[in-house]
């Protein structure tokens, strides 16, 4: 049947992210000991009048994804400043990858919601900016990028393991009718009656 087709298509494709994701996270687990890594990514937008300002501001909104020292986290920042009777351009928007050689810890502040080394902190609420920063050890992603691959390499290896005289679709026993399966109707070829 087609949906079969097509949930097969989508498990498959979500296997190999999963197991990209694991490759890459294992990549920069290791890395994070040698080399702290920052990726940045800022825009601006024109926000005409924000709730409670007069006139229009100049909006940015900035992700960093911090790896350093086993530590994997995500900031993001939202920033909010007027736009002045200049009226400049806004910048246009960015990204960096900045490398730092050794690896800085990476800064935990005091009022942190944490539990076994991940944490989630906002800054104090500002009226022009405020920060948020998840953060984790590297193993909790990488072991959550590797469940579904070994999941479903499990599943493969008990399917090959099965009883030749089973049906590969649903497992019905086919000895009695080598040809076709009686419950499926999937095709036992190969198989042989006792």
């Amino acid at each position: 049947p087609p949906m079969t087709r097509v949930r097969r298509a989508i498990r498959f494709a979500l296997t190999a992210l999963s197991l990209l994701l694991f490759v890459a996270s294992v990549t920069f687990w290791i890395r994070s000991y040698t080399v702290g890594d920052r990726l940045y990514r800022s825009r601006w937008t024109i926000d005409p009048i924000p709730r409670g300002v007069s006139g229009p501001h100049v909006h940015e909104s900035a992700v960093w994804f911090l790896s350093s020292a086993g530590t994997v986290a995500v900031e993001t920042r939202t920033q909010d400043s007027p736009w002045g009777p200049t009226r400049q351009p806004l910048p246009p928007p960015e990204s960096k990858w900045l490398i730092d050689r050794p690896p800085p810890p990476l800064a935990v502040r005091d009022d942190v919601r944490a539990f076994l080394g991940a944490g989630y902190w906002v800054s104090a609420p500002h009226p022009i900016h405020q920060n948020r920063r998840v953060w984790a050890p590297w193993w909790m992603p990488t072991v959550a990028f590797a469940l579904l691959p070994a999941v479903r390499l499990t599943l493969a290896v008990r399917r090959r393991r099965r009883d030749p005289n089973l049906c590969a679709a649903c497992g019905y026993d086919c000895r009695a009718t080598p040809e076709r399966c009686p419950e499926c109707g999937a095709t036992c070829a190969g198989r042989t009656g006792r």
